[in-house]
């Protein structure tokens, strides 16, 4: 059920419009955060498989094609940093939004994917090493 906005909601400033509708999420808080959460599980597996169509379904090294081991790998590194910035479903809307992705982003499996950064030097310490230098080991 729609609430009915106040008659004075188009006169309201920019300010006094994110007002009201802080006061309203506050207000209608347990009816509203399940559909909220529920409709943005759906954008993301849309976004998800509309990418999944673009690059292709399968990993481009070894052919696996269960979805859920695979992953959406930036060919040329840098994907700590971009998905710091862009989260996973900014990084999916600049893929759809690319004329061509397939330059800079691939499908691979998470085996694959961890081997590539291996073979790249591109894995974190782990945790002695990290630890070794701070003068824990």
């Amino acid at each position: 059920m729609r609430t009915k906005l106040p008659v004075s909601y188009r006169r309201m400033s920019k300010e006094e419009r994110a007002q009201y509708h802080r006061e309203w999420r506050k207000r209608n808080r347990d009816s509203h955060r399940p559909k909220a959460r529920e409709y943005v599980r759906a954008y993301v597996k849309r976004l998800h498989a509309a990418v999944f169509a673009l690059l292709g379904e399968q990993c481009v090294r070894c052919g696996f094609s269960d979805k859920r081991a695979l992953q959406i790998d930036h060919i040329c590194g840098g994907g700590s940093q971009e998905h710091n910035s862009l989260h996973t479903e900014g990084i999916m809307r600049k893929i759809l939004n690319m004329s061509h992705p397939e330059n800079q982003y691939q499908i691979l499996c998470a085996n694959c994917n961890w081997i590539k950064k291996d073979e790249r030097n591109e894995n974190r310490p782990r945790f002695e090493e990290r630890y070794r230098y701070a003068g824990g080991f």
